[in-house]
């Protein structure tokens, strides 16, 4: 029998998470670029709060949370660049989903922040998936 040693970091992974944890607080957000490539995200463990970092340059741009797993609803905020001035919030895209959107105009380059946080208690397990991307519609 032959012992193999982890480094600490695999010997704490919690294979339930999503790959981008840590992600709170905002200044530790992974970068999401507007090129509509899909976060696969969930709200694990409790307490969870997602960020992402977002790089602009002049124009619109439109932030969402799509295939949400069951029981899952997303609320989106957009932040400013100091993380804390509150720019815009959305819990449903329509009344036919729990998904949420966001569209953004900026005239300057600048970066932003999205948080991602869960509707309810109900939206919270390592089961509750879903997918943030954005675009430059």
């Amino acid at each position: 029998l032959r012992k193999i040693w982890l480094p600490l970091i695999f010997r704490n992974f919690d294979p339930l998470r999503d790959r981008y944890e840590e992600d709170t607080p905002y200044s530790g957000a992974p970068v999401i670029t507007p090129d509509g490539s899909l976060q696969h995200r969930n709200f694990y463990p409790a307490n969870d709060v997602d960020w992402a970092r977002l790089d602009v340059a002049p124009g619109s741009y439109l932030i969402n949370t799509s295939g949400l797993a069951a029981n899952t609803d997303t609320v989106l905020r957009l932040f400013a660049s100091n993380g804390v001035t509150q720019l815009a919030e959305n819990d449903d895209c329509t009344l036919y989903t729990r998904a949420s959107c966001i569209t953004w105009t900026t005239n300057t380059a600048t970066t932003l922040y999205v948080q991602i946080v869960p509707y309810n208690a109900q939206s919270i397990g390592a089961d509750r998936w879903y997918d943030l991307t954005v675009v430059r519609p």
